[in-house]
């Protein structure tokens, strides 16, 4: 599927977690990872999402937070990842920072060049990338 977010990953939901008024899904994308998605309980029904059911995932490359990757900090994001720096494209303005994880998952977040600076971002440095599950979108093939 062809889309704008720079973060695509296909996978399986684990499972369902129904709060008050969202549910968290939880998606298996391969080697031992894992995405979990916060979505309303409405689009869960309009998906008619169901534990086993293949799902695309996406996230938006600016919704990506780098951070340090440090054992110091706890972040209360629900997607957390341990990466390498495997690029970095300077822009006017922002960057692109390309990451992957040691299982070879690849992220893309666009952060400014601000940013770049004050972590001094360059291609072979450990970061963390982190996302809030609200941040994933869900879906799904047509029936």
């Amino acid at each position: 599927m062809k889309t704008t977010a720079r973060n695509q990953f296909t996978g399986t939901i684990e499972a369902i977690q129904t709060g008050a008024t969202n549910d968290e899904v939880i998606i298996d994308i391969g080697h031992g990872l894992e995405i979990v998605a916060g979505i309303t309980q409405g689009s869960t029904r309009r998906l008619d999402l169901s534990v086993g059911q293949e799902v695309i995932a996406l996230i938006k490359a600016p919704w990506i937070i780098l951070a340090e990757d440090t054992d110091e900090y706890e972040f209360s994001t629900r997607n957390q990842f341990s990466t390498t720096v495997s690029a970095v494209k300077t822009g006017a303005v922002n960057s692109e920072i390309f990451v992957k994880t040691e299982e070879g998952i690849e992220l893309v977040a666009i952060v400014t060049n601000e940013s770049v600076e004050n972590l001094d971002l360059k291609e072979g440095q450990k970061v963390k990338a982190l996302f809030k599950a609200p941040h994933v979108i869900l879906g799904v093939k047509k029936a």
